[in-house]
């Protein structure tokens, strides 16, 4: 204990005597005393210096203007005379772990209605939007689009398209059989990858092997950019009355082939302000969004990325992402209102 510890402790104790002079139950005194005693005790351990020492000039200073301060902001509280604002004082700094940790419980219990209440609500918000995102594209109006609409292929010709680097997909493998676009030979099949068509989550990428064909399912065999830190980035963009805006940016990091979440992949949202290559990637974002609506009206995509040798290649766009924003209902019901 400090000096000053010492100070507020013995003046909180006088005071408190004085102030129980007229109670006449000294079973009461003796129990409250203690309560009082603990409580001190733990103000004194718990409080910082700088709080305490705040504490210790509003006890201390003569002048009680700081310490009148409150009524401005409780004006009703100017009903109490200003003799009784020191003992209020005291009475707060005593009770003041039951206080904050009441006010905390208050603020917790708030926000867990409100959280309750918008979950039930939104159950599907428990999808963290990859429900909304994924679904509503397929029921708006005059939606063109099915299960089967949105595969690697269709992402693959849209960059090709937009002038958007992306690997090249240079054969097929359907229920076995390998078909390569003409022009293409492999000379050593480690540098490529196969992927399932309509796979998502990283299932089914693997390094491409000719003596070990899939013998069931349709895959794409790509060309494979080995990155050195094993990192991806997925950007996110929203589209909100035919406007697209950049919603979230994400790197994923893992040792193995792929980098997704589903298969063991660690993500840090991140800012791509600093980063000119990200942000160029950003614009390219938007602009494949847009053409993606002018066929397809979908909400939110994830366009999923890798940079090697400073430049950045787009591997495909998902519909069906998930988005950690507190304002995405908001965006969603937008959406529906406007579009289905």
């Amino acid at each position: 204990m400090t000096v000053k510890d010492y100070v507020i402790y013995i003046i909180i104790i006088y005071q408190f005597k004085i102030m129980n002079t007229y109670i006449i139950d000294y079973n009461y005194i003796f129990y409250i005393f203690c309560l009082f005693i603990v409580l001190l005790r733990l103000n004194i351990q718990y409080m910082s210096k700088m709080d305490k020492d705040i504490f210790y000039y509003l006890l201390m200073n003569n002048d009680n203007t700081l310490l009148q301060k409150y009524r401005d902001y409780f004006p009703s509280c100017n009903k109490i005379p200003i003799e009784c604002d020191t003992y209020i004082f005291m009475i707060v700094y005593i009770l003041y772990i039951p206080i904050v940790c009441c006010i905390i419980l208050v603020k917790h219990i708030k926000n867990l209605c409100n959280d309750i209440l918008l979950y039930i609500k939104h159950p599907l918000l428990l999808s963290k939007g990859m429900a909304y995102n994924a679904i509503l594209p397929y029921i708006t109006q005059n939606s063109r689009l099915t299960p089967a609409t949105f595969n690697k292929i269709y992402w693959n010709k849209l960059f090709r398209n937009l002038n958007i680097k992306t690997p090249t997909i240079i054969g097929t493998i359907k229920n076995g059989t390998v078909k390569y676009k003409k022009g293409y030979t492999i000379t050593d099949s480690s540098k490529y990858i196969i992927k399932d068509v309509y796979g998502c989550c990283g299932n089914s990428v693997k390094i491409f092997d000719d003596k070990n064909i899939p013998t069931s399912g349709y895959y794409i065999i790509q060309d494979y950019i080995k990155l050195t830190d094993n990192i991806t980035y997925r950007i996110i963009t929203n589209s909100i009355d035919k406007n697209i805006n950049i919603l979230d940016i994400y790197s994923l990091q893992n040792n193995a082939v792929v980098t997704n979440i589903s298969q063991g992949g660690k993500l840090q949202r991140i800012s791509i302000e600093d980063n000119p290559i990200l942000k160029y990637a950003g614009l390219q974002c938007i602009n494949a969004h847009k053409e993606v609506n002018d066929t397809h009206n979908c909400n939110t995509i994830g366009w999923d990325i890798i940079v090697k040798d400073e430049i950045a290649y787009f591997l495909e766009g998902n519909i069906g992402v998930s988005v950690d924003n507190d304002n995405y209902i908001k965006f969603v019901e937008h959406f529906y209102k406007n579009n289905v």
